[in-house]
């Protein structure tokens, strides 16, 4: 009987990365440092979050805008599916401005009317 080998089981777009590029999944030694002297931009946020703290540094670098535009098109691709049928350019980009028109529609329609009461 042969032995078996483990073979990992990877999905998504990541998992094709890794397979054309191995050395995306090395991991950077304990250490190490940029010959010139320059220091990695994950270093200096790391240093950052640790100086300031993690609330600080994601107001600093806008993390809140950055999870909303993740939130809204999480929206659009449920609703609209995850790739554009269009093959041209332009016609994506038509597509896309008539998924965000449909999800406004359809936002406007679901907020509720306010009136003040006059007493």
């Amino acid at each position: 009987m042969a032995p078996m080998t483990a073979v990992p089981v990877m999905s998504g777009c990541g998992a094709q990365g890794q397979r054309r590029h191995p050395a995306a999944r090395q991991r950077r030694r304990l250490g190490a440092a940029a010959s010139d002297g320059r220091v990695h931009p994950r270093s200096a946020a790391l240093e950052v979050i640790q100086r300031d703290g993690l609330k600080a540094w994601k107001q600093q670098i806008g993390d809140h805008r950055r999870s909303l535009a993740e939130t809204a098109m999480g929206r659009i691709k449920g609703l609209f599916g995850k790739r554009l049928q269009a093959r041209s350019w332009e016609r994506q980009v038509n597509e896309c401005y008539l998924c965000v028109a449909a999800m406004n529609r359809m936002t406007g329609l679901g907020m509720p009317v306010s009136q003040v009461v006059h007493r």
